[in-house]
């Protein structure tokens, strides 16, 4: 395989922070799991004076004793090399005294994105492009650092109290050295399972006989499923399924119909077209993240403008209207789209998701 997984002195040597286990006190062990499955248990504690998620890293059952679960290594090898806004900050990690490793990362009450969206009134469109703009700003950073996220989902999308998001979970993510493209489409070693959840996979990482590791075009594909995700308020945007004996195969015979992911009607024009351009079937068509992360701050910043400016006039026309409220046009909240169509064009006739650094 071209990546291989950080070592523990790999992992140190970046600086992350070693705990003692004794300065991290459990919250009610019984009753404050947040998840658990085969490899993973997640809890909250306290750790300097806050509450932080406590991530323990258990072997599968496959898997080779050795010192360090593998999950760790490839989770916390990674995520110890990244510090950005829109990552979810690693606090330290620490071996506790029954013998497993545990991260320590910040605790977002409000939790993942999904859960978020689900549970809440739908929000603005400025604020679905807010969001859509941090994800993409944050795998923009993944990507600078050569990584590739491999399993970008609304579920490993953390939302904080003032409602910014940040990236978590990168026990799928690859880290490439400079002599190994992140963005071509290497074949995925038969070694090893699939990276990353089904229904955020491109064609390629799906395909029966030679599926491809994740890369840059892969983790905009799965951008694009999330940003389709969040217009649609977390509700479903494939369409029917397409019968199959496992669901590789489903997804198979739904890509086969030239069929991918559906963007909100409700979608700015210039939004909807960016879109359509990340869920392309064709890598290469696919957008580079950095310009991704281009068309969206213009885009927010017209839909900033534009609710602004429908503040102002509401405010003018209750004022003259001594209370009667006058609804405005539907131009106000459009205007400029036709100015960001202009843009995506330009980007479009220049860029593509195969360009590597």
């Amino acid at each position: 395989m071209a990546c291989e997984a950080s070592t523990f002195d790999d992992i140190v040597a970046r600086g992350c922070r070693v705990v003692d286990p004794s300065d991290i006190v459990s919250v009610e062990p019984l009753q404050n799991f947040l998840m658990m499955r085969d490899n993973i248990q997640v809890r909250l504690a306290f750790f300097d004076r806050k509450i932080v998620v406590v991530k323990k890293y258990r072997r599968l059952p496959d898997e080779d004793s050795g010192e360090y679960p593998l999950h760790f290594l490839w989770d916390v090898g990674t995520w110890s090399s990244l510090h950005h806004f829109n990552i979810l900050p690693l606090l330290g990690i620490s071996r506790l005294d029954d013998g497993f490793w545990v991260a320590l990362s910040p605790f977002q009450p409000k939790g993942n994105l999904s859960t978020y969206i689900r549970k809440k009134p739908p929000v603005s469109m400025e604020t679905k492009v807010l969001w859509m703009k941090e994800i993409a700003t944050g795998l923009r950073y993944l990507h600078e650092k050569r990584v590739v996220h491999g399993d970008l989902k609304p579920d490993h999308i953390l939302v904080d109290s003032r409602l910014h998001l940040h990236l978590c979970d990168f026990a799928s993510s690859l880290s490439f050295p400079p002599n190994v493209s992140s963005v071509k489409g290497l074949p995925l070693p038969a070694v090893h399972g699939r990276y990353g959840t089904a229904f955020y996979m491109a064609p390629e990482q799906v395909h029966a006989n030679h599926p491809v590791q994740p890369n840059r075009s892969t983790d905009v594909f799965a951008f694009a499923v999330c940003a389709c995700e969040i217009l649609a308020d977390m509700g479903n945007v494939w369409g029917e399924e397409s019968p199959g004996k496992d669901v590789y195969e489903e997804r198979r015979n739904f890509f086969a119909q030239g069929r991918t992911a559906t963007i909100h009607r409700d979608a700015p024009p210039s939004l909807g077209a960016m879109l359509t351009k990340c869920l392309q079937h064709e890598p290469q068509k696919r957008l580079a993240i950095k310009d991704i992360v281009k068309m969206l701050e213009s885009l927010h910043k017209r839909l900033k403008a534009s609710a602004a400016q429908k503040k102002r006039l509401e405010r003018k026309a209750m004022d003259t209207q001594r209370g009667v409220f006058k609804p405005l046009t539907q131009a106000v909240q459009n205007d400029g789209d036709a100015d960001l169509l202009a843009l995506f064009d330009g980007i479009s006739a220049g860029s593509s998701s195969d360009d590597d650094a």
